[in-house]
């Protein structure tokens, strides 16, 4: 991740600061609502560090429960750089919410912030299953730089061909 020819260091904070509350406002998000989550390996499949969406729908169908979707922020306080990543956890049918996305930066644990607002959405495209959800939010010395809108992705990872989300022409 490169700005302004400056290598990010990115992580989840530790604590609500200036920042967190920042992009809060913008996400119209309440810091009561905050969760710490743990990096948790579903027990019945391998989940995949870029698939949170079809993780969890692979873990509701083994196990039940349901989704979650929120926020993960993220921080380089150096930078004066924060984002929120669309995210989604899985609840477990007694209500324990679980990250079950392993993340590809090495870190164990995630400042989450669930968004009753926004929702995740399944289509059907082209024979595959594509996925209506949010880019991320980033801010960079507490202005916007790159607000909330909505995106359709369809994810062509070994994962989602394997689970036959996604089949290769």
């Amino acid at each position: 991740k490169i700005m302004k020819d400056q290598l990010l260091n990115v992580f989840s904070p530790k604590c609500i600061n200036t920042a967190v509350k920042s992009i809060l406002k913008v996400l119209d998000l309440n810091e009561i609502d905050l969760v710490f989550l743990d990096y948790e390996k579903p027990s019945k499949f391998v989940s995949s560090a870029n698939d949170c969406h079809l993780n969890v729908w692979v873990q509701c169908n083994h196990e039940g429960g349901g989704a979650i979707s929120g926020w993960i922020i993220g921080e380089d306080p150096k930078q004066r750089f924060i984002e929120a990543q669309f995210h989604t956890v899985w609840c477990s049918p007694d209500g324990k919410l679980q990250d079950i996305t392993p993340r590809t930066d090495g870190e164990k644990t995630i400042m989450f912030f669930p968004d009753p607002t926004r929702r995740i959405s399944f289509f059907e495209h082209d024979g595959n299953a594509a996925i209506c959800t949010y880019n991320s939010v980033k801010m960079l010395n507490q202005v916007l730089i790159s607000k909330i809108e909505k995106m359709n992705i369809i994810s062509t990872s070994d994962f989602a061909i394997n689970h036959g989300f996604y089949t290769p022409k």
